[in-house]
Order: structure tokens, then sequence, then C-alpha cells
């Protein structure tokens, strides 16, 4: 089998088929040249900074505690955002 970044250079080379007509005889989705992730948001970036600095004072925080301090910081988060940017950040 053939990798997948191999194929679809193979995709995009081609001008005589059509997208969907070359996606399908390499057996790729063509969902794969349509979508393209967003980067991460600047205030992402900054809450996880942010837990960063704190878990060096406070390392025994939970998700609770890091929501309701970031709240207070000015940020409007919830907890299972605090959640995923600490899992994010290796806490």
């Amino acid at each position: 089998m053939i990798a997948k970044e191999v194929r679809m250079d193979w995709v995009i080379k081609d001008d005589f088929l059509s997208l969907s007509k070359r996606c399908e005889l390499l057996s790729l989705n063509r969902n794969l040249f349509y979508y393209s992730p967003k980067g991460e948001s600047v205030e992402n970036k900054k809450i996880k900074e942010l837990l960063l600095s704190q878990y060096k004072i406070t390392p025994f925080y939970g998700y609770r505690k890091m929501t309701v301090w970031i709240n207070e910081q000015g940020f409007k988060v919830n907890k299972k955002r605090v959640k995923r940017l600490m899992r994010a950040v290796g806490w």
C-alpha cells in the first residue's frame, strides 16, 4: 500500500480527471483536499501560559480551582476548556 501523502501528491498533479474521480481511483476521501485545520487561537495560547505559570505556584490546583482562577484573570472559560488545555500542557 502506498502512503497517503504520496497518493495525495498524485491527485494534485493530475489535470485530466476531476478531483472526485482522482480520489476515487486512489481510494482517498475528497475531504482531505477541502478541509484545512485551524491553528490554535491566541487566547488559548495565553491561557496555556497562565496555566503553566500558576502550576509553578500551586501544583495542587485541579481544573475546578484553575477555572475559577482563570476567570478571575479576565478570561471567560468553562471547566471543559480548562481540562482540555491542562491536558495539552501536560498537567
